[in-house]
């Protein structure tokens, strides 16, 4: 068997329950032109998107953005930047 049940009960799993807005930006070493094709790609308004998304799935989110924390990539390898994460807590 390759799952396990968990101790934790859904309700109690915080992280799941708990929804973040992130917030992203077209990488600012891109030049003005690959600003707006990103800002197209992603339905950017006034050069910012955002994502709403269960915190323990943030993870998978940057990964699926090209963002690893703590590592420089090309601006050609990661078109956008995480401008802000808040929670979303109290949101619909």
């Amino acid at each position: 068997m390759l799952f396990r049940s968990s101790n934790i009960s859904a309700t109690a799993d915080a992280e799941w329950n708990e929804i973040v807005k992130v917030t992203i930006a077209p990488n600012p070493s891109l030049t003005a032109d690959q600003h707006k094709i990103i800002e197209r790609d992603y339905s950017m308004v006034q050069g910012q998107a955002e994502i709403s998304v269960r915190k323990s799935l943030l993870f998978y989110l940057k990964r699926r953005l090209g963002i690893e924390d703590g590592v420089e990539k090309s601006p050609a390898a990661q078109q956008v930047v995480i401008t802000k994460v808040v929670s979303a807590k109290g949101m619909p």
